[in-house]
């Protein structure tokens, strides 16, 4: 995949280029609560290759991954996990953007209603 796509999956997070803190929590969780799981043998061995090889730190993705495989959960349940999140993540921002005036968001749109 590295060579293939000049990055690995799982890894690296334009935002957080020092490590995406989304993922150290989930991953160090899961480490916790789980007992010796493979799937999370083989998610440290990855981290630590990644790592000897200076490439970027774990993201979200591959915490959710993670947990997913240890729960069993359904293919989609990272999603299930995720969206809410990132909904949350908004709404946050949206709060921010109330409270610094002028507003930093400026929408380039405006609803007009449902067009039929």
């Amino acid at each position: 995949m590295l060579m293939a796509l000049g990055r690995l999956p799982g890894f690296g997070q334009v935002l957080y280029p020092l490590g995406d803190p989304r993922a150290a929590l989930p991953l160090e969780m899961v480490r916790d609560a789980a007992d010796l799981h493979p799937t999370i043998e083989a998610a440290d061995a990855l981290i630590a290759a990644a790592a000897r090889r200076r490439l970027p730190p774990p993201n979200v993705d591959l915490a959710l991954a993670v947990l997913g495989m240890v729960a069993a959960m359904p293919e989609d349940g990272g999603e299930a996990i995720f969206t809410p999140a990132r909904v949350v993540g908004w709404l946050a921002h949206a709060m921010e953007e109330y409270d610094d005036r002028p507003l930093r968001f400026r929408p380039r749109a405006v609803y007009v209603g449902a067009s039929g």
